[in-house]
């Protein structure tokens, strides 16, 4: 049906396309640090990558895109929250997309130390809205109040 020069075309197109992606995959960001993409579905939050606090505040300081997401209660996240954070129960929790930027780094905390609470909701955000770009902040809020990092609070 198909002559060998046929098949031999669609071969090799397939490969330069293969090819293709993975560089396009392992490309640097334009700030340095490489893109988080799963080539697997984590099987639970403890496969997800941590940041630690001092590499956040740093990415802060020199204002590197980086979107900060509290996965705290609302009442938590009104009186104490890191700088530029967004709220997920002000994004509608998690029973839609909730609508952030897929390319930006996304880094999620929680008051846990365990990161139990943010590493959930990035599981899903992963497994269900098609997030590839998700990081946890390692020990949480509480690491990063206890290393003297700024709060805010909602007036």
């Amino acid at each position: 049906m198909f002559s060998s020069k046929s098949k031999c075309l669609v071969v090799c197109i397939s490969l330069l396309l293969l090819v293709g992606l993975l560089a396009a995959a392992c490309a640097p960001r334009t700030d340095g640090e490489p893109l988080v993409l799963y080539t697997a579905i984590p099987a639970s939050r403890d496969e997800i990558p941590r940041i630690t606090p001092e590499e956040l505040k740093a990415m802060m300081d020199r204002k590197e895109p980086v979107v900060i997401l509290d996965c705290n209660s609302e009442e938590m996240y009104q009186s104490q929250h890191i700088p530029g954070a967004v709220n997920i129960v002000d994004l509608g929790g998690l029973e839609k997309d909730p609508g952030l930027s897929k390319s930006t780094l996304i880094v999620a905390y929680c008051v846990c130390d365990d990161e139990a609470t943010s590493g959930d909701v990035a599981l899903q955000m992963i497994t269900d809205f098609g997030y590839r770009n998700i990081k946890l902040l390692l020990g949480g809020n509480a690491k990063w109040s206890d290393l003297g990092y700024p709060m805010e609070k909602v007036e």
